[in-house]
């Protein structure tokens, strides 16, 4: 669990980076005094985006320079500011397409970060992209004028990364905001960052759940769509129901049929190898990634443009046949009340 309730800025420099394109690079000399900034409305701005979800930890196998630089600033305080100054530069350089947005790089110190049962220190990276146009009224000797400002949109946070002062052994543990869609979404997070995700919690429930999904849709080949559906659910309904995730216990409430259990042992193997994935049999559920796997998870069947089916589980209850005489396929449900 990630608390950021009680997370306070502790140090703030600010500097602007285009692309290689039009070589903007502007480095501030100095961070700026902290009680010259609207404290409230950055803290805002700079976590408010940040929900609990999947972790990223820094790839280190054959370095990484935001790693070490975050971790020269957790180790030494005096080291902010020209960390920061190297930091812009490492984002300008790997800023190469002319699309990438000219925008203000802020290079945040934050204390008091719940990580856990542990509070930590955490270095906030952000990159503000796009500008909004607001107007600004001000008084006049006859009345009121009107000018247009160009700012930054401080509900929408365009890129983010937030590196919490825990487990640097294995490339600490790092969140990730990135509004920009398609390959200029790349450079923030693998040309600037290079993370990888953390096999945490969230990252089992979520990985599982997929492969779940995976395997009902395309293993069971012999059963029918409203078949396939009622199992993914009936997985999903485990996840949400425990709080500890085993397997053994898993194979016996959801998959029970001893053909089906082995051949789901045989994808979980493949699945494993293909996907990088290492074999976890227990591990803590997380309800986040329960709550996020609403997102792939599908509960409707689609009857041409006639009905839409909604199977939530109880798979035994659904039947499939096809009618020979009026040449068309059916359904069968079985159910106890109708409302």
């Amino acid at each position: 669990m990630i608390d950021l309730s009680q997370a306070e800025i502790k140090a703030v420099s600010i500097h602007q980076i285009g692309n290689q394109d039009n070589g903007t690079l502007n480095l501030s000399k100095s961070e700026i005094e902290i009680n010259e900034l609207p404290i409230e409305l950055l803290t805002s701005y700079f976590l408010n985006p940040f929900k609990e979800k999947e972790g990223y930890q820094f790839d280190i196998e054959g370095g990484n320079l935001v790693y070490d630089k975050v971790g020269e600033v957790f180790n030494d305080q005096t080291a902010f500011h020209l960390a920061g100054v190297e930091l812009a530069k490492t984002l300008f350089n790997v800023s190469e397409s002319p699309a990438i947005k000219t925008g203000e790089f802020f290079v945040v110190k934050f204390s008091n970060c719940l990580v856990g049962d542990e509070i930590t220190d955490a270095i906030g990276l952000f990159k503000s992209e796009n500008k909004n146009t607001f107007l600004k009224i001000f008084p006049k000797s006859d009345g009121f004028g009107l000018e247009d400002h160009e700012g930054i949109n401080i509900n929408k946070l365009d890129k983010g990364a937030i590196i919490f002062n825990t487990d640097q052994e294995n490339g600490f543990l790092v969140n990730i905001i990135d509004q920009t869609n398609g390959s200029q979404a790349q450079y923030w997070k693998n040309g600037f960052l290079s993370v990888k995700l953390k096999e945490d919690n969230y990252y089992h429930t979520q990985q599982y759940i997929q492969m779940c999904r995976d395997f009902a849709m395309e293993e069971l080949t012999d059963r029918n769509r409203g078949e396939k559906i009622g199992m993914v659910n009936e997985a999903v309904d485990f996840f949400k129901q425990n709080d500890q995730f085993d397997k053994v216990a898993f194979q016996e409430q959801v998959i029970r049929q001893p053909e089906i259990i082995e051949a789901f042992e045989d994808y979980s193997k493949n699945y494993e190898l293909e996907n990088h994935l290492n074999s976890v049999d227990e591990f803590e559920i997380s309800p986040q990634a329960v709550k996020q796997s609403k997102k792939f998870v599908r509960s409707v069947i689609k009857l041409d443009k006639n009905f839409h089916l909604y199977v939530h589980g109880n798979r035994q209850n659904i039947e499939r046949g096809f009618d020979p005489e009026k040449g068309k396929n059916f359904y069968k449900l079985y159910f106890d009340d109708e409302n």
